[in-house]
């Protein structure tokens, strides 16, 4: 009788242990926990550079355009956008002006950093002028072994974006998606890949001298 007991209560503790472990390994972050070591990923970053696809969705049209290319970003304020595929464009941040060069209609667009960059939520804690959980509010929409999925909606009304979408990496804390939509409908969505974090990047990256003949439209 005591030795048939003392299995029991063995196995009942046996039991406890396991349920408590498994309650404890299996607890599921919140949204406010991802988006915390999201940002503190992001803060420690100083430069990244990755390929992207970026897939812009038109409501009106039920049109997609696909365009492929290289992202580089250096803090603070610095980015490089390489569009290759399906035609070439170039967006270059310097930290003073923003340069946006289609060389197919030998146009420069040149716009001040503050204005091209200060209202630009969509990429702002890359970046490293924004705050996840400052500037949005959070939920969690999916959570799978290796990714988790988070809406967010800006705390203060943006005139261009209503809600944002971030696919992130479980492992690494880096975003694999980005998506965000306009009040019509519209979205706009980059998918991140070959991802480098903290790389050695030439000066020259982010410096813009436009091509001779090109015309130059600056906006104030």
């Amino acid at each position: 009788m005591v030795h048939q007991m003392g299995l029991s209560l063995g196995r009942f503790w046996a039991v406890v242990i396991i349920s408590l472990w498994a309650g404890v390994a299996l607890a599921a972050p919140t949204a406010e926990e991802i988006a915390q070591r999201l940002q503190a990923r992001y803060e420690d970053t100083t430069s990244l550079e990755a390929r992207f696809i970026q897939e812009a969705f038109w409501k009106s049209t039920q049109r997609v355009k696909v365009s492929r290319g290289v992202v580089f970003f250096e803090k603070p304020g610095k980015m490089r956008w390489e569009y290759k595929i399906p035609e070439k464009v170039l967006i270059v941040a310097d930290g003073r002006n923003v340069y946006v060069f289609r060389p197919a209609s030998r146009q420069v667009m040149v716009f001040p950093s503050g204005k091209a960059l200060a209202s630009d939520i969509t990429l702002g804690f890359i970046s490293g002028r924004g705050n996840i959980l400052r500037d949005f509010r959070l939920r969690l929409e999916g959570l799978g072994p290796e990714t988790a999925t988070l809406e967010l909606v800006p705390r203060k009304p943006h005139p261009q974006v209503e809600r944002l979408r971030v696919l992130v990496n479980l492992k690494t804390y880096l975003i694999r998606e980005l998506w965000y939509w306009d009040y019509f409908g519209n979205y706009t969505r980059l998918i991140f890949d070959d991802i480098r974090l903290n790389p050695r990047l030439s000066e020259e990256l982010f410096t813009f001298k436009p091509p001779q003949g090109v015309e130059i439209i600056k906006e104030r």
